[in-house]
């Protein structure tokens, strides 16, 4: 399974960047496998620490299940 994460939310207050993170994440619990990424490509005004966090977050995620 692949979901996209909407690449204009890159330049968003990292509080709503890590919830709307968490929610796809989270959406995405029951799955076996899924692939993160935007629905387009990085834009050239995204921080790139923006970028890192999402990184970060997606990896330390853990399921609840």
């Amino acid at each position: 399974m692949q979901g996209n994460l909407d690449p204009y939310l890159l330049l968003a207050p990292r509080s709503v960047l890590k919830e709307r993170v968490l929610e796809m994440l989270e959406s995405m619990a029951d799955k076996r496998r899924y692939i993160v990424n935007l629905g387009h490509g990085v834009m050239p005004n995204v921080p790139e620490d923006n970028v890192r966090f999402v990184v970060d977050l997606v990896q330390s995620f853990r399921c609840k299940s």
